[in-house]
């Protein structure tokens, strides 16, 4: 059985044995696996073993276009909105601060004129700070129809954070612009997390492997069909709960972990 509800039931329901397999948010995980925020009286749970993962939400700073400012560096001291409706916005932007080692000024918004979005589109901010995943319809609105720009994050602000909160994983995002050239911006998000107990047989794991990438091809068989960012992501949960052997031995087969 595979569970898609909220992180915290789908792990419950994999320790209570209801479930073979959950989807969870890559930071609940970590939670659970260290005894962390909601499982501090519960302790460190080390029966969960990860499958794989794939990219969720991204942290994403869309700036004006007469700012002129491309790096998140570049935008020191500047005025910034967060998207309220999702707290990650705020939380991992701080960590982007932090690693990149500026100051920038959380604006006093009038919630009367719009949200932070509407703040940035009217010239009110210099830049907008969200949680998303991509491509998102309403960002690409944004770049087209006011004049604004993504933001991207040095390679070592990046690395930094990713080093040091194993949840967050490195991506490359891209995009076409006003004239239609493609562009990539670099950032971190969460992941979500495929899920399952170190007492699931090698035989369920190897089913449900099958089912999803079986289509992909065999090794030294044409182009690879990941990306090196791409197969990064794909085993970073490893680095919160380890990866099922089973998992493990069907990913080095491929070429896919190395």
């Amino acid at each position: 059985n595979l569970a898609a509800g909220s992180s915290a039931r789908n792990l419950l329901n994999i320790d209570e044995e209801m479930i073979d397999f959950a989807v969870v948010q890559s930071d609940w995980l970590r939670h659970a696996v260290e005894g962390t925020s909601r499982y501090r009286g519960v302790g460190p749970n080390e029966a969960y073993r990860s499958i794989f993962s794939v990219p969720a939400e991204s942290l994403t700073i869309l700036s004006r276009g007469d700012v002129r400012t491309k790096v998140l560096g570049q935008l020191a001291d500047r005025r910034v909105g967060y998207d309220t409706s999702n707290p990650y916005a705020y939380l991992l932007m701080q960590n982007a601060i932090e690693a990149a080692r500026i100051n920038l000024v959380s604006a006093t918004l009038d919630a009367k004129v719009g949200s932070a979005a509407d703040h940035v589109c009217a010239g009110k901010i210099d830049a907008y700070v969200t949680m998303t995943r991509h491509p998102d319809g309403h960002a690409m609105e944004m770049l087209s129809n006011s004049g604004l720009q993504f933001e991207t994050l040095n390679n070592s602000t990046v690395e930094a954070v990713v080093e040091k909160h194993s949840e967050l994983v490195v991506q490359r995002i891209k995009h076409l612009d006003a004239r239609g050239k493609q562009q990539v911006f670099s950032t971190f998000g969460l992941t979500a997390v495929l899920v399952t107990s170190r007492e699931t047989t090698d035989a369920v794991v190897d089913q449900l492997l099958e089912a999803t990438f079986g289509k992909l091809g065999k090794p030294k068989t044409g182009k690879p069909p990941f990306s090196k960012i791409t197969k990064k992501v794909l085993v970073a949960a490893a680095r919160i709960a380890p990866m099922h052997e089973r998992a493990a031995a069907y990913f080095k087969a491929r070429g896919w972990l190395d």
